[in-house]
């Protein structure tokens, strides 16, 4: 995927925080990085799926020119009231 980070293991290659520590958690129980108890582990892979999927999505700026149809749509669209309206930080119960 030419992506970092990127976990060279053998002839076996994998990209991405979340699926390389997946995999070394797989791999190498013995030396875990997550912790036993289940709650606590849940709450690490919950902070981790927050910054994958909420946070890193704004921080990944290599991906801005790459869809010019859909930026089309969305410079288009933000001129609609309704859309703006529909923005998540519009939102009665959005966290600003």
């Amino acid at each position: 995927m030419h992506l970092v980070p990127a976990l060279v293991d053998g002839d076996f290659v994998v990209s991405d925080s979340y699926a390389i520590l997946l995999y070394l958690e797989e791999k190498y129980p013995q030396k875990a990085l997550l912790p036993r108890d289940p709650r606590l582990k849940a709450l690490n892979l919950q902070a981790a799926s927050i910054i994958s999927s909420s946070i890193q999505p704004l921080q990944m700026l290599t991906v801005l020119a790459k869809f010019p149809t859909l930026r089309r749509i969305h410079e288009s669209y933000k001129t609609l009231p309704e859309y703006e309206a529909s923005s998540p930080e519009r939102q009665p119960d959005a966290m600003i």
